[in-house]
């Protein structure tokens, strides 16, 4: 082989493994979202944090647009009763985050009044990084 092919086969080669990474990349953050939903559902908040942690995410990040069965993280962990795993999702988000309306209009706290979930500790832990 000549250096010219030599060298467009490994320039190919290159292309290739740079264009299947951001791939990989997706389907592995998609598969860390889901074991978050996972998680938040048994209540186990050290799973949470580890997954997260482990793929370089943060909750403040990620947190707009995250769902779980058509739902906010948060409302997602209150309809579970997961509030061990509810009161480390709040402690994470900011006061903007936690204070704003979600796509229905209603805030968190709104949505969990409404939803038998006003006593919670999650909402407790909701209130005291507002207030």
């Amino acid at each position: 082989m000549s250096v010219l092919t030599k060298t467009l086969a490994i320039g190919a080669a290159v292309s290739i493994s740079l264009i299947s990474v951001p791939a990989a990349q997706a389907a592995s953050v998609d598969q860390v979202l889901t074991s978050v939903c996972e998680y938040t559902a048994q209540n186990d908040k050290s799973r949470v944090r580890k997954a997260l942690k482990n793929a370089s995410l943060r909750l403040r990040d990620i947190y707009d647009g995250f769902e779980c069965n058509g739902m906010s993280l948060l409302r997602f962990a209150m309809d579970k009763n997961a509030h061990e795993t509810g009161e480390f999702i709040a402690k994470k988000l900011s006061k903007k985050i936690l204070s704003a309306p979600e796509k229905d209009g209603q805030t968190i706290t709104q949505w969990a009044e409404a939803n038998g979930h006003g006593g919670s500790a999650t909402v407790a832990a909701i209130q005291s990084r507002i207030n």
